[in-house]
């Protein structure tokens, strides 16, 4: 070796090797910390056979996912945030998606599938086939290190929603049958059956898994009359009905408050927010809002809620506070010119939901193919992206970002050697 090569080993730029080395600045990490990570919105486009990939930092969209079913609808991540599992509507399937390289990396064959869950360990996902109204039907139970179906439950009737309990023993499903199947997930068989009330159709389970919230459904079908059409409070441990909460039907939106203490409902063809007082489990508070209400979700720290809603003229997005019970801010409408310009009208906003660093909540709009994104902080609509066809459902992931000198520049404008070090251009006063 030269002299020459020798000496331009220790120099980088002009800049000493050894200081980048010691500043923790090699070209190999371009000083990015090594857990770098952002949270990534992944949204189903059910119209278009896509799924949009959009970074929540910059509200971008940065991919858009080919590759899987017809009519993708209901999605599921992993805990770990490292796969998507998209149930295909009209093509019976479950495409998987890689979470690091938005690729489709496997398709499992799952007969007409409806609801979708991942377990607390993130080891398995359960989706629920609807073959029959009246059943038969199955809970298939996906094993994601192989990405096949390593269980099928059989359920007597349709499985409309999955919820696990917070240790992952048990998975609870409501079904048309006015009953709610119990399912041990260690070995993945009915381990009891509760009857609630008419229709069950979501359910909700509290952060310490002791208690389940039933939702059973409209009190005008005349197949039900005989039974409750209310909230059905279930005692996880003792499995039975504890309570009973009664004046609140067709319910199509519910969450728990991250401590537990307050449920939160919406019910179709209602203007009114619902507030479940978990120790007594009477409605604490009626919460009126604009139009009928269809969405709610809770942000992470629990102190504030957000209600979607729509009359014939309008959306709305109600910003409630917890604390107080009362509307702090209206937000309409959701939909901006970008939506209102492509054809989209109130009536398509399909959810409401929340970024899990509560900064943003995200409405996607179908008639448009856009989503709306509301700056938690301001409560103002931030921006509107436009996405794929028929939009539906949204689900986060948190991904570590692969090393980029870019956003390290603008990281250290200030400093020459942080500059250099990182393969940028230094002006005199600032990195570019």
């Amino acid at each position: 070796m030269r002299n020459g090569d020798k000496s331009r080993k220790r120099v980088l730029f002009g800049i000493p090797f050894r200081l980048c080395t010691v500043l923790g600045l090699t070209l190999g990490n371009f000083f990015l910390p090594a857990n770098a990570q952002t949270i990534i919105a992944y949204i189903t486009n059910s119209a278009s056979n896509t799924v949009s990939v959009i970074d929540t930092a910059t509200n971008r969209t940065t991919a858009t996912i080919t590759g899987v079913g017809a009519a993708p609808w209901y999605l599921a991540v992993t805990p770990d945030g490292k796969r998507v599992y998209v149930l295909n509507m009209d093509s019976g399937t479950v495409s998987v998606i890689d979470a690091a390289s938005s690729n489709v990396i496997a398709t499992i064959t799952v007969p007409a599938p409806w609801a979708v869950a991942a377990s607390p360990d993130g080891k398995h996902v359960y989706v629920s086939s609807i073959l029959a109204l009246n059943g038969p039907n199955t809970i298939s139970v996906i094993d994601t290190t192989t990405n096949t179906v390593s269980a099928t439950i059989a359920v007597s009737v349709a499985a409309n929603s999955i919820a696990f309990t917070p240790d992952g023993k048990y998975a609870y499903v409501p079904s048309t049958s006015n009953a709610l199947s119990v399912i041990d997930t260690a070995t993945n068989t009915i381990s009891s059956t509760i009857t609630v009330g008419a229709l069950p159709s979501l359910i909700a389970i509290t952060p310490d898994g002791k208690y389940a919230y039933v939702a059973n459904q409209p009190p005008n079908r005349t197949c039900c009359s005989a039974l409750p059409n209310a909230i059905s409070v279930i005692n996880t441990a003792t499995g039975a009905v504890s309570a009973t909460i009664a004046g609140v039907t067709s319910v199509v939106g519910m969450v728990i408050t991250p401590d537990g203490k307050h449920v939160y409902l919406v019910a179709e063809q209602y203007n009114t927010v619902w507030i479940i007082d978990t120790a007594t489990n009477t409605t604490a508070t009626n919460v009126v809002v604009p139009g009928l209400a269809y969405s709610i979700a809770v942000t992470p720290d629990g102190k504030h809620v957000y209600a979607l809603s729509e009359d014939s003229s309008a959306d709305y997005l109600s910003v409630i506070d917890t604390a107080t019970s009362a509307v702090i801010a209206t937000i309409s409408p959701i939909c901006l010119q970008l939506c209102q310009s492509q054809g989209g009208g109130p009536d398509l906003d399909w959810e409401v939901v929340i970024s899990p660093d509560g900064k943003h909540a995200y409405v996607p709009n179908r008639g448009s193919g856009t989503v709306a994104v509301i700056d938690t902080a301001t409560n103002t609509v931030a921006t509107t992206i436009a996405v794929g066809s028929g939009p539906v459902q949204v689900g986060f992931a948190s991904v570590q970002l692969p090393p980029s000198p870019l956003p390290i520049c603008n990281s250290c404008r200030s400093s020459q050697v942080c500059c250099i070090c990182a393969r940028g251009i230094w002006t005199g006063k600032e990195c570019i």
